[in-house]
């Protein structure tokens, strides 16, 4: 309720303006109990068609404004969540594409998707119905005190029934509360599972996980069936039980104002009206409760999208050489893993001039990819620096450096679109002949030429339907799109056949020509025969640094 205030709260004149309208629908809706009154307290009396007309084409008017009203009223309350749900969207992806990598990291990837996935609740939770009730509930206790005023007795019942139908409400959003966050994360499982099936169709069928992943399936359906079933349950009960509480309401009404009738305390006419007026605040309360029950789960939502927006930014913005040679320094670099008392490395001092080949070698799970992730900016060093022509790299534009090097990450990712346009992000600017240049260079060419759809191909998050050797060519191929001076190539010809592995040759020589900074991340010495220097992570904790000979 809070933050559905709180969102109005930032658009003043726009809330103004529907506490104006709410006001006048609701005043309206009054025109509906009065003409029954008037109609049968004074026609039917008096006989006068003059008066029916009167009334009877006041009656339409209402219904016509009401009608209009409500029409802007939706909107207007439609712009209540509009805007500062944009920015949420927003501020989420955000996290997702600039949080640290450390911090990402240290998230679940099911708590994730599940923050992602909260943003459809948020916008059901805010949506203009939903402020349209809020807005109506303040409305149902006038309605009940108009009944008081028309009569005392008929207006305690009307109250009873409203009470009555606020704790029926409350009561059965208690009870579906747990099953609800219960029936999400079940949810949110179980789409990780079908992801993880449709992403590693040959593990899950050569290594035997069919049966036990079908047993993980089947609890998870049964418990998402079950919880689903016990909320529609409880949605079907709550139902009926507030249909009934009206039902019985109007029947206590109709009796009690029938026996004031024949007592001449009530007339028939404000019997009518107190029963149709009656029905009114019972209908706006039970919305409202509804209402709240999604407003809490926003709340809840908005809880953990906080703590995933609080998440630590990378520094984009910084300091930006106006020509980068290529130089990179490492200065008693060390990184220690969160939670671990050993460094990985540690006390790594090195200075490559422009145009020197590095070799980084070690065993699996020594550090190489790390290292390589803190040249590109992706991890931060636990201490030391890294300095790129002398200059800080914490202290530099991370939108620039990127732009500097020729990245090419161990395990490529790719984004769900065709090549053309994972290739073209990289570098929005590269026209035809520099795109044909890079496709040539890594073999690409001739896959492209061969298959029916080339450029077009749509690929997955992993780069499937493409080989594993075509994916490897492919992300090569967009890291050259980029055409630093620092090429950092993480294990380049794993994956690679033969032919491939002749290609890497041909491009490290081709940037050792152009007196590109080469960083070659292997464990296969054929491709570091021909480094200046190599670094040895699998000595720990102080890498060994060794040059050419040695």
């Amino acid at each position: 309720m809070n933050q559905l205030l709180n969102r109005m709260t930032r658009k003043p004149f726009l809330a103004l303006e529907l506490a104006v309208v709410s006001f006048f629908i609701n005043i309206l809706a009054l025109a509906t109990p009065f003409f029954f009154i008037l109609v049968f307290n004074r026609y039917l009396t008096g006989g006068v068609d003059g008066t029916l007309i009167t009334l009877t084409l006041g009656m339409l008017m209402a219904v016509l404004l009401q009608f209009i009203f409500r029409g802007i009223r939706t909107r207007m309350a439609g712009e209540v969540g509009i805007q500062a749900g944009e920015a949420l969207v927003w501020s989420v992806f955000d996290a997702l594409s600039k949080a640290k990598m450390q911090a990402l990291g240290r998230i679940k990837r099911s708590e994730i998707v599940q923050a992602a996935g909260g943003l459809q609740v948020l916008q059901s939770a805010y949506s203009a119905p939903n402020v349209n009730s809020v807005l109506d509930m303040p409305y149902s206790f006038l309605f009940i005190g108009v009944i008081f005023l028309l009569n005392f007795q008929l207006g305690v019942v009307a109250a009873t029934g409203a009470l009555l139908t606020l704790a029926s409400a409350f009561f059965s959003m208690s009870r579906i509360k747990k099953s609800t966050g219960m029936l999400q994360g079940v949810s949110t499982e179980n789409q990780l599972l079908i992801n993880s099936a449709l992403t590693n169709p040959e593990t899950l069928r050569v290594f035997g996980e069919t049966s036990r992943l079908a047993d993980k399936w089947t609890g998870q359906i049964k418990n998402i069936l079950c919880l689903r079933r016990f909320n529609f349950n409880n949605e079907e009960t709550s139902q009926s039980r507030l249909m009934a509480i009206a039902l019985m309401t109007r029947i206590l009404i109709i009796a009690l104002g029938a026996r004031q009738v024949v007592m001449g305390q009530l007339s028939i006419g404000a019997l009518i009206g107190v029963s149709v007026l009656a029905s009114l605040p019972l209908a706006i309360l039970a919305k409202f409760v509804r209402t709240l029950t999604l407003l809490k789960r926003a709340r809840e939502i908005e809880s953990t999208l906080k703590r995933f927006l609080a998440l630590p930014r990378e520094k984009l913005s910084g300091s930006a050489l106006q020509f980068y040679s290529g130089g990179i320094a490492f200065n008693d670099l060390a990184f220690t893993y969160q939670g671990s008392k050993t460094p990985l490395f540690e006390s790594l001092n090195l200075e490559l001039s422009p145009g020197q080949v590095l070799g980084v070698t070690g065993y699996n799970g020594s550090g190489k990819s790390t290292l390589a992730k803190m040249i590109v900016g992706l991890l931060e060093p636990s201490r030391g620096r890294i300095l790129v022509d002398g200059l800080e790299l914490e202290q530099v534009s991370l939108e620039w450096w990127r732009k500097q090097i020729i990245y090419l990450p161990q395990e490529p990712g790719f984004f769900p679109g065709s090549i053309r346009e994972n290739l073209m992000w990289a570098n929005p600017d590269l026209d035809n002949e520099s795109l044909n240049r890079v496709l040539l260079m890594t073999g690409m060419r001739r896959f492209l030429d061969s298959h029916p759809q080339g450029l077009e191909l749509e690929l997955d998050e992993s780069g499937k339907p493409l080989p594993l050797g075509i994916r490897r060519r492919l992300a090569l191929t967009r890291a050259l799109t980029t055409d630093g001076q620092l090429a950092v190539l993480d294990e380049p010809a794993e994956g690679l056949d033969v032919e491939g592995c002749k290609m890497i040759n041909k491009i490290i020589k081709t940037f050792s020509d152009q007196k590109k900074t080469i960083i070659i991340f292997s464990s296969d010495p054929r491709l570091l025969m021909e480094v200046g220097t190599v670094i040895d992570l699998g000595q720990k904790p102080v890498p060994a640094v060794m040059s050419r000979g040695q």
